[in-house]
């Protein structure tokens, strides 16, 4: 590694450092000869650093894989001046349920206003919260799984704590699997 650093500086770059678990290698063993190490990084020269002093780096949570992804962020949060918008867009796992069906209509139908705009806003409002109760708990399993995970992480790497990573492993790719199906 120190080799590996030196040639970053003999060409003027640097490990931008990471926020999140250290790691983003592991090779999955749960008795003897488990090893976790940070393989992935991104490196900047002066220049970048300058253009965008901001710039950071996460590691990603690993799901199906020994990898963990890493994002690099050029800009914080607080430095954009955006205003994003959200836009509706029709999912179509509705179409496959019967009440977002009946939301729709009723909305449609129920609308005291002739206005189409005011039609489709009612109906988008109604499909929304619709789709929040006929679709529940993706999102919260997700992030459930998910803190259960890295909260696993932090402890001892002994035997029984990484075949309990396993377990946690599997029931987020078992909770990503059923969220995929639902989307085709």
């Amino acid at each position: 590694m120190t080799q590996f650093n030196d040639c970053l500086n003999d060409i003027g770059c640097h490990d931008m450092g990471f926020l999140g678990y250290p790691f983003t290698w592991e090779n999955r063993r749960t008795r003897g000869g488990y090893i976790e190490e940070r393989l992935d990084r991104f490196i900047a020269n002066e220049k970048l650093t300058y253009l965008f002093p901001n710039g950071r780096v996460q590691h990603g949570d690993r799901a199906h894989s020994d990898h963990r992804p890493i994002m690099c962020e050029s800009m914080g949060e607080e430095d954009m001046d955006v205003k994003w918008v959200v836009y509706f867009r029709f999912d179509p796992l509705w179409a496959k349920h019967s009440d977002c069906f009946t939301a729709i209509e009723a909305a449609w139908k129920t609308s005291s206003s002739s206005d189409i705009l005011d039609k489709i806003a009612r109906c988008c409002n109604d499909l929304e919260n619709c789709s929040r109760q006929a679709f529940p708990g993706f999102a919260k399993q997700k992030k459930k799984a998910y803190r259960a995970i890295r909260a696993l992480e932090r402890r001892e790497k002994n035997e029984m704590n990484l075949a309990r990573l396993r377990v946690l492993e599997d029931e987020l790719a078992d909770i990503l699997d059923s969220e995929e199906k639902c989307w085709k």
